[in-house]
């Protein structure tokens, strides 16, 4: 079969992007597979599609592109055939409305598959006659607003089949809709098995994913954690997602001084290797059309507390078996479900495994094989007389209405048809910007970190070995001489075919940004794109400290997508902890390694402008563990300007150690770190302090004019 898949997007990053570019990999093993954008806004996209799935744009939204086609006058007029109530109409216009139907119209497939209710409108009104009309509806039918579902309901029934991700939205299309003839069925969302081994139930995180919306709920997660950590507060929270609530979340952070034990993470691609470094996963939206983040967590081994929502979570849940399901918008019941799981080791390992079991019926090959039957079946009733003679009463309804179906209470308009051959020649105009994506042949490196700071990097796609099979890995500091700082790495065959390096924390990497680059038989060496960074080993990180300096190597992606090493090699070292601010004082909690402390240890807080500026801040300690306090009055009484903290362990005779965080996964800390701040009345005027984390991971103190805001108790 040849099918087509026609997203709004498919370069950016999103449920509906992964989802279905999981089922075309999966169905490009057997078939024709395309993936057919409207937008296209970067030059590669965020998934990688199989090589065998052909990937193409419609409309060219890259400002520094030579076919940007932003400034076009038919991009600056409001689209006609996209539904108005439609949540993404507003970056549709008539461009994309001709674009589109030249496509659909010129379309050669046996399938054509909608993913979002404004390309199925597309799909229904303007599909040339043969290919079997598939809409997905990736929310469900309730979320929808009134109006776009009487925009919908005058359009999808010239659909052939309707599928939703849940046999309840299915019931409730079926039941709502009036679909006569719609083939309507519920296939959930593929998530593929992670690349990686599944968490071994030994951190002591909650790890929630997704967008920072008020449907997510959030703010009821960390309202529960508030209760949480009460009871464990050895325990953590970790939220990765990105969104217009984040600064409303960290405020309700701030307020109930959740700051050392809920962290905002920002957006994670991929998001498996964050699922492995917990041990639960929560989900408390008031809403979930599929829960495509609960899928993802069973599959790395966690078991997912829930809030049990419409629609998908009971579906997907096994309550008490694989999960447990909470009430929605309860933040008692929603701590009371992560405790039985934090307080029961067990029953936490018993659910864990039986949610890595269980969610195996969401594998890409099991839902690919429902939707190739699907498929087949549909076609092969297409062929008969019945389902022609529906598809010709679709068509010569569309005609009638002059080539699209009107909404209640619309007219038709003399120029709303669309004359074939118009749209014939308008896609060959269009094929200009539609040129096939070849996959990028950039090689990869998925990278596992260990907790004494060495790194194995697996390399895939790296060309052709040579004669001899050199190959090496070589890791070269930004902004340094390429040929006095690069360490070379030699790239070893590996049983599936891929070559390993390995960087063991004995070899000493100067402190810095590292690019890594592949380089085969002397040739030139290729920049590494990042794979999966496996770094749990680093979350909770506590090395002895024994060598007498803290190696650590921290792989990430950066903002152009490709592969980079930051490291810090510092003897001795003081690793900052937990910091609580209360009654206008900072108490710093850490661990100081490669050096005693002694009973003649200080802190010091230098004024970064005047070095000569210092104030000092007793210490106390047990072994390795120190603690002192810093009122911000102090601070705040020489005006605005950072304030750079350091230990000294013995004393004045000893070695000024700088405090920093380092020991984690976290390649930079000062957005995902952060703290309220303290207001002070000073002769300066009201100022505010607060600790922060420089861009070398350094704790430092900042004093600046006071600006509206959280304030700490």
């Amino acid at each position: 079969m040849h099918i087509s898949f026609l997203i709004h997007n498919a370069y950016g990053i999103g449920g509906t992007i992964r989802t279905t570019y999981n089922l075309a990999n999966t169905l490009a093993q057997q078939h024709d597979v395309e993936i057919v954008s409207v937008f296209r806004h970067r030059d590669e996209p965020v998934f990688a599609p199989d090589p065998r799935v052909r990937l193409s744009h419609l409309v060219d939204t890259r400002k520094d592109s030579p076919g940007y086609e932003g400034e076009d006058p038919e991009y600056l007029r409001p689209a006609r055939t996209f539904p108005s109530a439609e949540g993404r109409y507003d970056q549709y216009n008539a461009l994309t409305d001709r674009r589109i139907a030249a496509h659909l119209a010129a379309l050669d497939a046996d399938v054509v598959v909608g993913t979002r209710p404004g390309l199925n409108v597309h799909i229904a009104r303007q599909t040339a006659r043969g290919p079997l009309r598939v809409g997905q509806e990736h929310l469900t039918l309730d979320s929808h607003s009134k109006e776009l579902r009487r925009q919908l309901r005058s359009v999808y029934p010239r659909l052939d089949v309707l599928t939703t991700t849940t046999e309840a939205d299915a019931r409730a299309y079926r039941r709502k809709m009036r679909l006569p003839g719609v083939h309507v069925q519920a296939l959930p969302n593929p998530v593929p098995a992670p690349g990686i081994e599944p968490a071994d139930g030994t951190h002591k995180w909650v790890v929630a994913a997704g967008r920072l919306a008020p449907v997510k709920r959030y703010d009821l997660l960390i309202r529960a954690f508030d209760k949480v950590r009460r009871e464990r507060p050895d325990w953590r929270l970790r939220i990765y997602g990105s969104g217009k609530q984040k600064e409303k979340l960290r405020a309700l952070i701030d307020e109930l001084g959740l700051y050392n034990h809920v962290f905002l993470m920002g957006p994670a691609h991929p998001i498996e290797p964050e699922w492995a470094k917990g041990s639960i996963a929560a989900v408390t939206s008031s809403l979930e059309s599929f829960g495509m983040t609960i899928v993802e967590a069973m599959r790395c081994g966690l078991p997912v507390v829930a809030t049990d929502c419409p629609h998908g979570p009971g579906e997907i849940i096994d309550n008490g078996v694989d999960g447990r399901l909470v009430e929605v918008g309860n933040p008692d019941a929603i701590a009371g479900g992560l405790l039985e799981l934090i307080n029961d080791d067990s029953l936490r390992h018993r659910m864990a495994d039986a949610a890595l079991q269980d969610s195996e019926r969401f594998d890409p090959a099991r839902i690919a094989e429902r939707y190739e039957v699907m498929f087949s079946g549909m076609l092969t009733r297409g062929s008969s007389l019945g389902g022609r003679m529906r598809g010709s009463l679709h068509r010569t309804r569309g005609a009638l209405l002059g080539g699209r179906v009107r909404g209640a209470g619309s007219r038709a308009r003399p120029d709303e048809g669309i004359d074939r051959m118009t749209a014939l020649a308008a896609s060959h105009e269009a094929s200009h910007t539609g040129d096939d994506h070849q996959a990028s042949t950039a090689p990869r490196a998925d990278c596992v970190a260990d907790s004494a700071g060495g790194l194995t990097f697996d390399v895939t796609d790296p060309g052709e070995t040579g004669p001899q099979g050199a190959a090496h890995l070589l890791l070269r500091r930004r902004d340094a001489d390429p040929a006095e700082d690069c360490v070379r790495l030699p790239l070893s065959p590996s049983a599936d075919g891929s070559l390993l390096a390995a960087l063991p924390s004995t070899v000493e990497l100067a402190e810095g940004r590292w690019n890594a680059y592949a380089q085969i038989a002397g040739g030139e060496p290729r920049r590494l794109m990042p794979g999966v960074n496996d770094l749990r080993s680093l979350v909770d990180r506590a090395p002895s400290g024994s060598r007498g300096h803290i190696a650590v190597r921290i792989p990430y992606a950066t903002k152009q997508g490709n592969l980079s090493v930051r490291s810090w090699l510092r003897a001795p070292h003081a690793e900052a902890g937990e910091i609580e601010l209360a009654d206008g004082a900072m108490t710093v909690h850490g661990r100081v390694y490669g050096t005693p402390l002694t009973g003649a240890a200080y802190a010091e807080a230098v004024r970064r402008a005047e070095p000569g500026h210092v104030h000092r801040a007793d210490v106390t300690s047990e072994g390795p563990e120190f603690t002192f306090a810093m009122r911000h009055t102090l601070l705040a009484d020489s005006g605005p300007g950072p304030w750079d903290l350091w230990l000294l362990p013995a004393g004045e005779s000893g070695p000024r150690v700088r405090l920093a965080r380092l020991l984690d996964d976290v390649p930079d800390k000062k957005a995902i770190f952060t703290y309220p701040v303290v207001r002070c009345e000073t002769e300066h005027g009201v100022l505010e302090a607060g600790p922060y984390y420089t861009l070398d991971n350094d704790l430092s103190v900042r004093v600046r004019e006071a600006r509206s805001g959280p304030q700490s108790p």
